[in-house]
């Protein structure tokens, strides 16, 4: 956030300087404008591991109820195949609940490390700033009662600006599909679509239409393979070819998943569609 906003002082004094108005604040501002990237680069560890570790705990925390719901369906299991495969499922999750707890603490520290790594470093930056430019960087004197900064009310996520449940396109293709769009810029969306199988090619004249609905806009595109009886799920990107045809390119690693979740924030498992834990083929 402090990094956006000194990005706008940066646009400030650069027009102040077209103009012809640029004051001795503003050339400092362009002095240390080439900070911002190395700034922005240096908080990514901090962020990446902070984001880690909320969520692999949102995860723990949902896990015991799909482990009891499970053990629940194996005991109401109508086959032995019904049961052996639910059973496996409910081992998998335990050895992911206990892989969870047992790297918790050190997954924590390591986060409270690169922090207060960043946070020293920053501390370093000031006190070379102060000394050599002879600037104050403190906010306030002690006890004086400081304005709150756009920053206090916590990380700023794009708009969830549409929701549907079941998504009814208005073409010939008929697919049980969630909609979700974000609004992440004035002239920028990141749309998903959430389904209980993997994306197919039947996936293009649904990219169309969207494009076809937000000609002004730039258009990212995403495809969710909910949690089901047969897969674990996963996120993918998704391309529109020169050809009109529409590829996939699965998020398979940690930093790009963690990516995803900070980006878009909680209300990307907040509206999500809900894990299909229905059995299949003379399953319970």
């Amino acid at each position: 956030m402090y990094i956006t906003v000194f990005e706008e002082h940066v646009r400030l004094a650069v027009d102040a300087r077209a103009s012809g108005h640029a004051t001795a604040d503003d050339d400092l501002t362009l002095a240390l404008a080439p900070l911002r990237r190395l700034l922005a680069k240096a908080q990514e560890g901090p962020l990446t591991a902070v984001y880690g570790v909320l969520t692999d705990a949102y995860e723990q925390a949902e896990l015991p109820g799909r482990i009891a719901g499970l053990g629940e369906r194996t005991r109401r299991s109508r086959t032995s195949w019904g049961r052996r495969r639910l059973e496996g499922r409910s081992a998998r999750m335990e050895a992911r609940s206990a892989e969870l707890e047992a790297t918790r603490a050190e997954r924590i520290a390591e986060a409270q490390r690169r922090v207060a790594a960043f946070v020293s470093d920053l501390d370093i930056t000031i006190a070379l700033f102060e000394n050599s430019f002879g600037l104050e960087c403190a906010l306030g004197t002690p006890g004086a009662q400081a304005a709150p900064h756009p920053s206090d009310a916590g990380p700023s996520f794009p708009e969830l600006i549409r929701v549907e449940e079941p998504w009814t396109p208005s073409t010939e293709v008929h697919l049980d599909l969630q909609l979700r769009v974000w609004r992440t810029a004035p002239d920028r969306l990141v749309v998903m679509f959430a389904g209980y199988e993997p994306a197919g090619h039947n996936l293009a004249p649904l990219v169309h239409q969207i494009l076809t609905e937000h000609p002004d806009d730039s258009v990212e595109f995403l495809y969710e393979e909910v949690t089901n009886a047969l897969s674990m799920g996963y996120y993918a990107t998704l391309t529109v070819e020169d050809d009109g045809t529409v590829t996939e390119s699965r998020l398979n690693d940690a930093p790009a998943l963690t990516t995803l979740h900070q980006r878009l924030g909680p209300s990307l498992v907040e509206t999500g569609r809900p894990a299909d834990e229905r059995g299949v083929y003379g399953g319970p």
